[in-house]
């Protein structure tokens, strides 16, 4: 599966690579929206989106709003993840159901 990581934590984006590469998924690491927009623009869409919802330069939220605008991306699974509970704002983001996890 591939797997399209947003996050800026250094030691959170080695974790995740990690499990997930050790599950047997490709994963591609945007640590910033720029970043994103540039695999976005580049990249074929991938079969699932973690994204930090608490991002520098561009929220999350503000990019998934992004995202579902972009023709793969409407149907592509969007799980935003957070330390956060923003549950409302992450949920309204997108007229597709987001998850979250903590």
């Amino acid at each position: 599966m591939r797997i399209l990581l947003v996050e800026d934590n250094v030691l959170n984006q080695e974790l995740a690579r990690d499990l997930l590469e050790l599950a047997g998924h490709q994963v591609t690491v945007a640590p910033d929206g720029q970043t994103l927009r540039t695999i976005v623009g580049r990249d074929s869409a991938p079969h699932i989106v973690l994204m930090d919802v608490l991002l520098p330069g561009a929220d999350g939220v503000t990019l998934l709003r992004e995202l579902r605008t972009l023709g793969p991306y409407r149907v592509v699974p969007i799980i935003a993840v957070t330390a956060r509970r923003r549950w409302r704002a992450i949920s309204s983001a997108s007229s597709t159901p987001a998850s979250t996890a903590s």
